[in-house]
């Protein structure tokens, strides 16, 4: 398929709204493509464009070297009958038909039709055949959705948010059953949404923003539909100046090899990527990694980032924390200072503003890891909640939870 600078608007003059401004991409077959974007963005005009629900005001939609702007109603009816199956989010099933036979409306609308009670059996819907819709969860509505589209058998299934009036557990199933569709049939899918953990699925992602493509990439890290939990799991991690000396040995390794252009800040930079991503592949994550290298409070600051990620609902969980360690020559200095205190709560002996229930080493971090996790999320899967995080705050004393 081929997307060649499409462009749609509706009203006119001061009333006119650019949906779609220019618009290009390609899909290969047996792709799943997803269409990813805010509200506003485009996605369900172009969705609808490719399915000839609606026409483009510019450029060209183009199926196998043919483009639909070159094809009259009735050959667009046979293109809509015969190459595509639509999912739409709010199901479209007919009422006073049972499961079977809301399946069996999309075969008799194909010239070469899968086996129905094979495509029932595949959705998990033998024991629900001869129900009817409103005896039907709403997980079970949409996959009576699903095999009424791919019973067509056809080259391109469309799906607009098939999981946006789903429960989490019920979305994860019916992605599955997309994918075994694509998989089984070699079914090209696109997909719209505008949930990012969705993408992570994907052969092929474009990301839509004021109707045009803002990125447009081969995901080269693929996860199956039952691995996209570990995609709202990431790791942050610090480590700062001070922590050269527990990789003393490492580091002297990098110089006796010779390695060129390798300062100690250098290293340390690398310090806190290496530990978040050996943290990622020993917990078999595949979301944020976000490694932190300040001169001190590097842990905190990394705690703070990973807050913040599941704050705004990018994350589901976190993992996050650091390392911190001082030489004797660096105590003494901070000594020197007035930045070491037996009472914490003497702020005019010392140049920084101490928590009074603090005692010892002021700028000693220590080393640490929590684990953050979104308050719904936990209470959703039974986990034990210890504490809640309220949120942290920046000042010149660095980060602090």
């Amino acid at each position: 398929m081929e997307i060649a600078d499409l462009r749609k608007s509706f009203g006119q003059g001061e009333a006119r709204q650019d949906v779609l401004r220019g618009v290009n991409f390609t899909v290969e077959k047996g792709e799943v493509c997803v269409l990813l974007g805010p509200s506003g963005s485009g996605k369900s005009t172009l969705l609808n464009i490719i399915g000839a629900i609606d026409k483009p005001g510019g450029g060209y939609v183009a199926i196998g070297g043919d483009r639909l702007q070159d094809m009259d109603e009735k050959h667009l009816t046979q293109y809509r009958r015969l190459h595509l199956g639509y999912v739409f989010q709010m199901y479209n099933l007919i009422p006073n038909l049972n499961v079977k036979e809301n399946v069996e409306v999309g075969a008799y609308l194909s010239a070469r039709p899968l086996d129905v009670e094979e495509v029932l059996t595949t959705l998990g819907l033998q024991e629900h055949k001869y129900k009817y819709p409103n005896q039907l969860s709403g997980g079970q509505q949409q996959r009576v959705s699903i095999g009424r589209a791919v019973v067509k058998n056809p080259d391109i299934l469309l799906c607009d948010e098939p999981t946006g009036a789903l429960d989490y557990k019920t979305s994860k199933e019916i992605l599955g059953l997309i994918e075994d569709c694509n998989r089984k049939y070699g079914t090209t899918v696109i997909m719209v949404t505008h949930n990012e953990a969705i993408s992570q699925m994907a052969d092929h992602v474009i990301r839509l923003r004021d109707g045009v493509v803002r990125h447009n990439t081969v995901n080269q890290a693929k996860l199956t539909a039952a691995e996209l939990e570990s995609g709202r799991t990431g790791v942050a991690y610090g480590s700062c100046s001070g922590s050269i000396g527990a990789h003393i040995d490492l580091f002297s390794m990098f110089f006796e090899h010779e390695v060129k252009n390798i300062t100690s800040g250098t290293y340390i930079k690398l310090m806190p990527q290496t530990t978040a991503c050996n943290l990622s592949v020993h917990f078999k994550t595949h979301g944020r990694l976000v490694p932190t290298c300040t001169a001190c409070t590097s842990g905190s600051l990394a705690v703070g980032t990973a807050f913040d990620l599941i704050r705004f609902g990018l994350q589901d969980v976190m993992i996050a924390g650091g390392a911190e360690e001082f030489s004797p020559s660096q105590v003494a200095i901070f000594d020197t200072l007035y930045a070491t205190s037996l009472q914490n709560d003497a702020p005019r002996t010392t140049p920084r503003p101490y928590d009074a229930a603090r005692d010892g080493l002021v700028i000693g971090e220590g080393a640490g890891t929590l684990i953050l996790e979104d308050y719904e999320h936990a209470r959703a899967r039974g986990a034990t909640i210890y504490a809640e995080v309220v949120g942290f705050c920046e000042n010149t004393d660095g980060t602090h939870v």
